[in-house]
């Protein structure tokens, strides 16, 4: 049966090829239509349930570790806190003497928002004897570089920071960020019109006026919070500082309660309720894909249309074929097989005809400031329109033979 799909394939081999770009072209407007919304989701499906019930999204204001509370410190001195969700930061010096900006980030947030890397991998949150480190690609380490920092830090009972105690650090680098990586809690600014495009951020060369270093040099190493802590035996926790938090309040508190809490944490800083926060990054993402819907209605439309289209007319085309092997002791299974192997072949031409367009359009630059992209989630839904075609091409030939005597089907399209 495989061969003689071949050759219906090859004597149909015109027609096949004009299905074969509608299909390709079918696949390029659902890779779009699916990266599009992928694009308004992705970073607020991963924080979705932190922002659900109450709390508060807190930006904090000081200018060192002294001045600006930690995480722990505010679950310390809050019983109410149930969690407080943010990065942290601290400095370090390399041989050269250029600022290091160390980046901390809790397991849960490692595991709840992986970026897209220019190369390697994201963290994880299991333990290794060295510091595994995504670097910025300015910085010009590459994936498997090991190095050296350092830094340092005061006793506690030094009140006066007299004896400065150094402490140096092995990192190895596991990924490279480049400037569209978009990252957790890189964003600095605040705004009461905050949502939930906020907490992300792009790394910005130096001289950026948000960079805490704009006047030098500063690499970026993002790393386990909690893996610093432990190879570092907590020494470095301290120094440790952040500039956004989500915090989330016991469920079971008090309206009063709830107002009161609020009211002591904005001296840390600025902030919006989380229930205000959250009705703004819903509004966002909701109002994007109201925009969309329009377009995906079209596109489902356009599929089912297409697909149906598409199997039937090569099944009409085929049915005197199908007649002649059935004389010839062909069974009807036989020739639907054949059909199905038919299908397989187009949608092979078809795949390579979008893979083809595709690269030339990112050679060419034309996807270059669109959110095109392939991932997990367009794939599935290519293979969903894959599956509807390929049911298509078996059910089209069942409806059209059994509703056709051999006789009848010998003379079509004579």
């Amino acid at each position: 049966m495989i061969k003689l799909g071949l050759k219906e394939f090859e004597r149909r081999i015109f027609t096949n090829i004009f299905i074969a770009l509608q299909l390709g072209a079918m696949f390029f407007l659902i890779i779009s239509i699916v990266s599009s919304v992928s694009s308004r989701t992705e970073l607020y499906l991963p924080i979705k349930d932190k922002l659900e019930g109450k709390g508060s999204y807190l930006s904090l204001s000081g200018s060192g570790s002294s001045d600006i509370a930690t995480a722990d410190d505010l679950m310390a001195k809050y019983s109410e806190i149930k969690e407080v969700l943010g990065i942290t930061a601290c400095a370090f010096l390399s041989d050269q003497s250029v600022k290091n900006e160390v980046l901390g980030y809790p397991d849960e947030l490692i595991d709840m928002y992986e970026p897209r890397l220019k190369d390697g991998r994201w963290l994880d949150s299991k333990d290794h004897d060295v510091i595994y480190a995504v670097a910025d690609e300015s910085s010009g380490h590459k994936v498997g570089d090991r190095f050296t920092l350092s830094t340092y830090y005061y006793a506690p009972e030094d009140i006066k920071f007299e004896n400065e105690i150094r402490l140096n650090i092995e990192f190895e680098v596991i990924g490279i960020a480049d400037k569209d990586t978009k990252l957790f809690g890189l964003d600095r600014t605040f705004t009461e019109k905050d949502d939930f495009r906020n907490l992300y951020g792009t790394f910005e060369p130096s001289g950026d006026k948000d960079d805490t270093y704009s006047s030098e040099k500063v690499n970026r190493l993002y790393i386990s919070q909690r893996q610093f802590e432990r190879m570092t035996g907590g020494k470095l926790k301290a120094a440790l500082t952040s500039t956004k938090y989500l915090v989330t309040f016991d469920d079971s508190i008090s309206d009063e309660q709830y107002d009161k809490l609020c009211a002591q944490l904005a001296l840390y800083g600025s902030q919006i309720p989380l229930h205000e926060f959250s009705k703004r990054s819903k509004l966002y993402v909701y109002d994007q894909i109201v925009q969309l819907l329009p377009i995906l209605i079209c596109i489902a439309l356009l599929m089912v249309v297409s697909t149906v289209s598409i199997s039937t007319l090569n099944t009409k085309m085929s049915l005197r074929t199908y007649a002649i092997y059935y004389t010839l002791g062909c069974t009807w299974k036989s020739s639907i097989a054949i059909s199905f192997v038919n299908a397989i072949l187009t949608t092979a031409a078809a795949v390579c005809v979008c893979v083809i367009a595709v690269s030339v359009m990112k050679i060419q630059g034309f996807l270059k400031n669109t959110v095109f992209d392939f991932g997990r989630t367009e794939l599935a839904f290519c293979l969903i329109a894959f599956a509807l075609y390929m049911l298509c091409s078996l059910i089209s030939p069942l409806v059209c033979i059994n509703n056709t005597s051999p006789k009848e089907n010998l003379r079509a399209n004579e």
